[in-house]
């Protein structure tokens, strides 16, 4: 196995992972948001 592949599969998941939390950030704020305004 490459390691040029090996790291390309490595930033791939990172980036995944980084936009899974995004998302869960995101997400978290706008509960908040709704608990706040309601």
């Amino acid at each position: 196995m490459p390691l040029r592949w090996i790291c390309r599969e490595i930033t791939i998941r990172y980036l995944s992972f980084l936009n899974e939390i995004e998302w869960i950030t995101t997400t978290f704020q706008d509960m908040n948001s709704q608990i706040l305004l309601s």
